[in-house]
């Protein structure tokens, strides 16, 4: 799970992340919530 979380291809965001790098907060929270919904099942 943490290597799907660490992994940004994982989440299927790797090319919008690269274009909100300034938004931290919004990659922080969609890493919470992806670890939230992994725990979750």
């Amino acid at each position: 799970m943490q290597n799907e979380i660490c992994n940004p291809q994982a989440l299927g965001v790797n090319h919008i992340s690269q274009n909100i790098e300034k938004d931290d907060l919004y990659v922080f929270r969609m890493m919470f919530t992806t670890a939230f919904l992994s725990l979750a099942q």
